[in-house]
């Protein structure tokens, strides 16, 4: 015991010693093991009932003053689909596309939320999917974990939650953004996790996506390379008034068009068959989303929508 006493004390006098001296560098150590200890320290822990809302509500505040004040955007969430569509399913697969820098998409996972619209779609009680390589880096995780965003698996997919949101291009779907078109890259992964689970999918089609923030199209090559490599993506993109990688982006209108549950059925092991079937009809359901309201969200004539099948 005195054994333990002893080394105790020279913990708290090293510490109280580093705490003098880097006073910032101790707060935010003390706030990190905090929020590690609300969380387990587990990918897939919870933080209370309590903090999440509280988390959330900050979340939805600084989306708000960022997104809609500072940078101009004027987001609308228009539903294709009549209420009663939604409400009779228990679980949704909400799927997002076009993938590009999705940060202002991503936001409005967790701003729906607590909103009557957000309970209409299943959004109350879900989760949405994020790359596993946000989970690697400490304080992003956490930010994540409050989030309610999880890494994208097919475990936390199947849990017992209300729905789930996805965004199933990844890196590559970046990668091939082009000025002038959307581009969708098909993948059978997410539509077997849905007949698998039994989930409704609901395309969502997001036809401000690569207006915000423009793709580039240069060291197209070297960026698929990385992608092949890692599994990341690497963006390109212009900003406010053209100007590379700038966080601000080109004000005007963003709207998130959630279309019509496509029903799926229920299969333990789906066949490629039934896959196919399904994400034909989810392609369909874009290929409409992206006809009726691209020039509504301020798209040319001939603004294109890109199905790409070579991952199939």
């Amino acid at each position: 015991m005195a054994d333990a006493r002893m080394a105790s004390s020279l913990v708290r006098a090293a510490f109280s010693s580093y705490a003098k001296r880097r006073p910032r560098l101790t707060v935010a150590a003390l706030v990190y093991a905090l929020v590690r200890l609300l969380t387990h320290g587990q990918e897939r822990a919870r933080l209370p009932v309590r903090w999440r809302h509280i988390v959330r509500v900050w979340v939805i505040l600084a989306d708000w003053l960022w997104w809609d004040k500072i940078c101009g955007l004027r987001r609308r969430v228009l539903l294709a689909a009549p209420e009663e569509v939604f409400t009779r399913h228990q679980r949704l697969m909400l799927v997002l596309v076009p993938h590009h820098m999705i940060w202002s998409a991503a936001s409005l996972v967790p701003r729906l939320m607590l909103t009557p619209l957000g309970r209409t779609i299943r959004l109350d009680r879900a989760m949405a999917n994020a790359h596993s390589a946000l989970f690697a880096i400490p304080i992003l995780r956490e930010i994540c974990i409050a989030l309610n965003f999880r890494a994208a698996s097919r475990a936390v997919g199947s849990a017992g939650v209300s729905s789930i949101a996805v965004f199933p291009g990844g890196g590559l779907e970046m990668q091939r953004q082009r000025l002038g078109q959307d581009t969708l890259v098909l993948r059978r992964g997410f539509v077997s996790l849905a007949i698998e689970s039994g989930m409704p999918l609901v395309p969502i089609y997001l036809p401000n996506e690569t207006a915000v923030y423009e793709p580039l199209p240069h060291f197209a090559r070297f960026r698929e390379w990385v992608y092949w490599a890692t599994k990341a993506g690497v963006p390109l993109w212009t900003g406010w008034r053209g100007v590379p990688f700038c966080p601000l982006p080109v004000p005007g209108k963003y709207l998130c068009i959630i279309g019509e549950p496509i029903l799926v059925g229920a299969a333990r092991k789906p066949s490629t068959e039934e896959v196919d079937v399904v994400l034909a009809a989810f392609a369909d359901g874009i290929r409409v989303l992206h006809a009726k309201y691209s020039m509504l969200a301020g798209r040319s004539a001939d603004h294109r929508l890109v199905i790409d099948r070579s991952r199939l």
